[in-house]
């Protein structure tokens, strides 16, 4: 994880970020107890409920702003938002393997040195308190995205978590088999050295 510019400073970052450090953790455990004949299909539900919610924050929050701010284009927002759908097929599937994991990291990576250092550098109180507001909605809704914004209509701000895209995080999914890829064995010192990517800094 990564704390150069002092975006942590901002509540809505630093909690943005506890998330991102859990869902790292919780990837990799479902990742290395599927090599072993299938993760628990629980563990995959805990993870898919934290992806969720996760995932309706920043698309009603974080990624909004930034958009309005002109510090994110249309084209970025449907890459980040894409990505989110992929890791959460990738979970719900049978396929999910170390290479998903390093896509999770690598997606991660560019919002805290890209999307977060924008924040806390640009934002105003305003902003901020538009951001938190979307937290704390998501967190009232008692609902979850579970994808990306149907039709990217960010414009209905905070409202938009109402809607449930992609089913509930209690859906049964099953047991999750990995493909084991030798060549991917560095992901693993990645994962226990708190999201330090091998050959990235």
């Amino acid at each position: 994880m990564c704390d150069h510019c002092g975006c942590r400073s901002f509540p809505p970052i630093a909690e943005l970020t506890a998330e991102h450090e859990e869902i790292l953790a919780r990837a990799w455990a479902v990742a290395e107890a599927a090599r072993a004949g299938g993760a628990p299909a629980a563990d995959v539900a805990e993870l898919l409920a934290l992806l969720d919610l996760h995932v309706a924050k920043e698309e009603t929050g974080l990624y909004p702003v930034l958009l309005a701010a002109q510090d994110l284009s249309d084209g970025q927002l449907a890459d980040l938002e894409e990505e989110h759908r992929v890791l959460r097929e990738a979970l719900v599937g049978t396929t999910f393997d170390r290479r998903d994991f390093y896509a999770l990291a690598a997606h991660i990576e560019v919002e805290e040195m890209e999307l977060f250092s924008a924040a806390g550098l640009g934002f105003d109180e305003d902003q901020w308190d538009e951001v938190e507001d979307a937290h704390r909605a998501v967190e009232a809704s008692g609902r979850v995205a579970g994808g990306p914004t149907r039709g990217h209509d960010h414009d209905r701000g905070a409202g938009a978590v109402g809607d449930l895209v992609g089913g509930r995080p209690e859906e049964a999914v099953g047991d999750v088999a990995v493909a084991v890829h030798p060549e991917d064995d560095e992901i693993g010192a990645f994962a226990a050295g708190g999201g330090q990517q091998p050959g990235r800094r």
